[in-house]
């Protein structure tokens, strides 16, 4: 009952997150702050993983967006490379000449810089089901989806 109540809660969270993106509501956000606040307590039959993020401009942390596609959407990508084999999904936040922010997620490169933040979040969701998921949220939210060899990298341009 417990893993079938798991299934069906995450298929209803997943579907809940596409229609959000039938009405999004940009508004200017902070990735860092909605990662933090997409950070959770352990929830029974959910893994952890302890995700670490850095930014090269804080103003890169900056961008216009709907909380609710943009929180989802990291959240899927978390889950995607974790599903890979990524153990400790790093997160760089970096702008772009053309003002855009960029988030990469994939494991900590050697010269990658120092963590900003670290936190552990709860896995919900990963693998095929969440990718394409993720991939109809990016789409409709209006960012752009990178997903890397093997599924061990995803970047997200906003």
């Amino acid at each position: 009952m417990r893993r079938t109540a798991r299934a069906l809660s995450g298929a209803l969270r997943l579907s809940e997150l596409v229609i959000a993106t039938l009405e999004l509501r940009p508004t200017p956000l902070d990735l860092i702050d909605v990662l933090r606040n997409w950070s959770a307590a352990a929830v029974e039959g959910r893994p952890v993983v302890g995700i670490s993020v850095a930014s090269t401009d804080g103003r890169a942390n900056e961008v216009d967006g709907d909380v609710r596609a943009v929180s989802g959407l990291m959240e899927l990508a978390v889950g995607m490379v974790s599903a890979a084999g990524v153990a400790s999904p790093h997160l760089a936040v970096s702008r772009l000449p053309d003002g855009r922010s960029t988030v990469r997620i994939a494991e900590r490169g050697p010269r990658e810089g120092a963590p900003a933040v670290a936190l552990d979040v709860v896995l919900r969701d990963g693998g095929e089901r969440a990718a394409a998921v993720a991939r109809v949220v990016a789409r409709r939210a209006g960012i752009d989806l990178v997903e890397g060899p093997g599924g061990r990298v995803v970047t997200m341009t906003f």
